[in-house]
């Protein structure tokens, strides 16, 4: 009844047909929808209200809920944003960053008076700083930011910079030894019979120079590994419109070894949420109409739903 009512309100109105959202303790971005949907349809409601003697809110009541959706609004699009099959790891530090730096702004523009908002903002830097602190200090975090052209070295200090650039140089050489190791698997042992040395002498200077020989090898290696880094950091920033994956795939043969490390970091995702949606899939695909379905078929199904869209499949066809 109460939902005829007010969808006779609407029409009446000359305003679409919304129904109220309810707000779910489970999930939090339901009370923005909520907050969000009463300020779409305040004025059916208000007219509902009056209609059945209902308690009314006031202007400051309608004024502080636009307030707080405002101040969700940021939070409702970093969670979809880090939620997104789209997004890897590398955005993590980036969005958090962005979201803090909104927020910092939304406490200095605020009015003194507005005191429910700005202890609800500070509640939200809290919690924001509970969940989110310890990432610039995660190591898989940070060399997936300084990995991504988009980003590279802009979110962090000179000091912190010079130790992802040491952990990379370190990923390059067991890279480079991996290299190496399986080159030399493949290729057939020759075996060459030296000639024994004839004194004590000449053993140690044979030692010697060939420890030159390996030093000499290794430095060049580092020297090479450095250079990657430095012509990789002298490089334009991409803009954000840009894939990250296809930069480091058009860009393998220039800067080889790291190419490969790069997509290994940026192939993780920003959150669990794109298998949890998965997951979720393969339930709605075994219902009681289809209990029978193969495991393949219903594989190939799940294959198809979320790669056609990857090839922009058009279904009208």
């Amino acid at each position: 009844m109460a939902k005829q009512e007010l969808k006779k309100i609407q029409v009446r109105l000359n305003e679409k047909n919304l129904k109220v959202l309810q707000d779910s303790p489970t999930r939090w971005n339901s009370s923005y929808y909520m907050l969000e949907r009463f300020d779409c349809i305040k004025d059916s409601l208000s007219l509902y209200a009056s209609n059945n003697k209902m308690e009314q809110f006031d202007a400051e009541d309608w004024i502080l809920i636009q307030e707080l959706v405002k101040v969700l609004k940021p939070l409702e699009d970093t969670t979809k944003k880090l939620s997104s099959q789209n997004t890897c790891i590398s955005d993590v530090i980036p969005l958090v960053r962005a979201l803090n730096k909104i927020y910092d702004e939304i406490q200095i523009s605020l009015n003194v008076s507005a005191s429910t908002v700005l202890d609800f903002v500070s509640a939200l830097k809290n919690g924001l700083g509970n969940r989110f602190s310890e990432i610039d200090k995660k190591s898989l975090f940070q060399v997936a930011t300084f990995l991504d052209p988009r980003y590279k070295g802009k979110f962090f200090s000179d000091i912190l910079i010079k130790e992802i650039k040491a952990k990379l140089l370190t990923d390059l050489e067991i890279e480079v030894n991996q290299t190496v190791t399986t080159r030399s698997t493949e290729d057939k042992p020759i075996t060459i019979r030296k000639e024994h040395c004839q004194n004590l002498e000449e053993s140690i200077a044979k030692m010697l120079d060939s420890d030159d020989e390996d030093e000499q090898s290794e430095n060049q290696i580092s020297i090479t590994q450095a250079n990657l880094l430095i012509e990789y950091m002298s490089e334009k920033r991409l803009p954000r419109d840009q894939d990250q994956l296809k930069y480091w795939q058009t860009n393998s043969k220039k800067f080889r070894g790291l190419s490969h490390i790069a997509r290994t970091y940026l192939s993780s995702p920003a959150t669990s949420v794109p298998s949890e949606q998965f997951f979720s899939a393969a339930g709605i695909v075994y219902d009681p109409l289809r209990n029978r379905l193969s495991g393949d078929k219903a594989a190939k199904l799940l294959f198809l739903k979320y790669n056609l869209p990857i090839l922009n499949f058009n279904y009208d066809y």
